[in-house]
């Protein structure tokens, strides 16, 4: 009588299963890494322009109901790519220069200029409407177009705003 000795260990296909197996499994786990990844950056595009958003429109609605004086837009219904209000006695200049919305205070002869949306956004299409009548308080309709600058997998995410803001 002849005795079986029992190998152990695995033949070929099994091994070859195993390594399908795990190839699957990391296929799938990889995937899900790149997935996260730029799904944090589409969120993160969207959190700067949402966050520039919300800071431009409280600065300006804020200086908007502050000034004493409006200059330009100067007629109802007129539409002006710039904002020129009085403020304490101070001018202050909204426009575009550039990518940015500029900021510009003239106090006697000195001008302080201020970039004021982040360098992860450009700012487009800014403009200023003056709505109301005569005898009334002046209304601004203000309009515009952010977009993300921070390029990637996604495309750049261009979102445009308005509000309106009444002079007191």
């Amino acid at each position: 009588m002849r005795k079986t000795v029992k190998e152990k260990g695995a033949t070929l296909i099994e091994l070859l299963l195993y390594l399908a197996l795990l190839s699957i499994i990391l296929g799938v786990i990889v995937n899900l890494i790149f997935t996260s990844g730029q799904i944090k950056q589409e969120a993160e595009t969207n959190t700067f322009v949402s966050s520039d958003a919300a800071y431009l429109t409280k600065r300006l609605s804020y200086e908007i109901r502050n000034a004493s004086a409006l200059s330009t837009p100067g007629t109802l219904g007129q539409t002006t790519n710039s904002l020129v209000l009085t403020v304490n006695g101070e001018t202050h200049t909204f426009s575009i220069n550039s990518t940015n919305l500029q900021f510009d205070k003239l106090v006697g002869a000195v001008t302080t200029l201020a970039n004021l949306n982040s360098n992860q956004v450009k700012v487009s299409n800014f403009s200023v409407q003056k709505l109301g009548n005569a005898l009334g308080k002046s209304s601004l309709l203000v309009n515009f177009t952010l977009t993300s600058t921070k390029t990637g997998q996604t495309a750049p995410v261009t979102k445009t705003y308005n509000f309106l803001a009444n002079l007191r």
